[in-house]
């Protein structure tokens, strides 16, 4: 179970955690962009796809230079939600085996629902240029363009069906078992048994966004994880302007 006060079951902290301001930077693909006037309009988007997938894009591919991922590579992501960051690993490196698993019932819930619906309340009526801005939201996909597997992984038919989603069957591994924005909302206990789980698979690495400071969170420095977590990998992303690092 999550820590007290996390529910990502809940689409109003899915809100809260992932209310953005729909603005960008140039040269992060996908990512829309505003005038000044429309920044001002204060438009905000709950988690959108083509907003998440220019927020991604720079962590997913540091992951991917980190963990010098190549195209025979086979990896399982825990906790991928909607599967954007398997969507962009694929996109980087043709070739690459990915599997995304997810068991909050809103991803699943909401997988294949059309984006449209959700974009048009999120941007005030009164915004500059409205229509044209809603459309550099929204390409007319689902949220999800992969498969999401309802998988437990701490049970062995979990891990099994996460296996044979990249074509692995017996005693062989993938590459990398990597948890996403996962272990912070849990307690030490759960962390150290989610990681015990995921090495059943094969290799474990923990990728953890250091960017909140909500005491609601497992909050801990990177040393302070490779401690709880001694074999795992840690990958401690820290914004893109900002101190990244990686302990083995």
């Amino acid at each position: 179970m999550p820590r007290p006060g996390i529910n990502w079951s809940d689409p109003a902290f899915w809100r809260e955690m992932y209310s953005l301001r729909a603005t960008g930077r140039p040269g992060l693909p996908s990512r829309p962009m505003e005038t000044e006037e429309q920044r001002r309009t204060g438009c905000k988007t709950f988690c959108r796809k083509l907003w998440m997938d220019g927020f991604l894009w720079p962590r997913v591919t540091w992951m991917v230079d980190i963990l010098e991922l190549k195209s025979s590579s086979k990896i399982i992501i825990i906790g991928g939600a909607w599967g954007w960051s398997q969507e962009i690993i694929e996109q980087l490196i043709p070739g690459i085996q990915v599997a995304t698993v997810d068991t909050s019932p809103l991803v699943h819930l909401t997988k294949d629902q059309d984006e449209a619906a959700w974009i048009e309340a999120d941007v005030p009526a009164i915004y500059p240029g409205r229509a044209a801005f809603v459309a550099k939201l929204h390409d007319g996909g689902p949220r999800s363009r992969r498969p999401i597997l309802d998988q437990d992984v701490g049970i062995a038919q979990g891990r099994n069906a996460a296996k044979s989603a990249i074509g692995l069957t017996g005693n062989n591994k993938p590459d990398f078992v990597i948890s996403e924005d996962v272990v912070d909302s849990l307690e030490d206990a759960e962390v150290i048994t989610l990681d015990a789980d995921m090495r059943k698979i094969g290799p474990t690495v923990h990728f953890i966004a250091g960017q909140t400071s909500d005491p609601r969170f497992n909050l801990k420095t990177p040393t302070e994880w490779k401690a709880l977590l001694p074999e795992a990998t840690i990958l401690w992303w820290h914004g893109a302007r900002l101190a990244r690092r990686k302990l083995v």
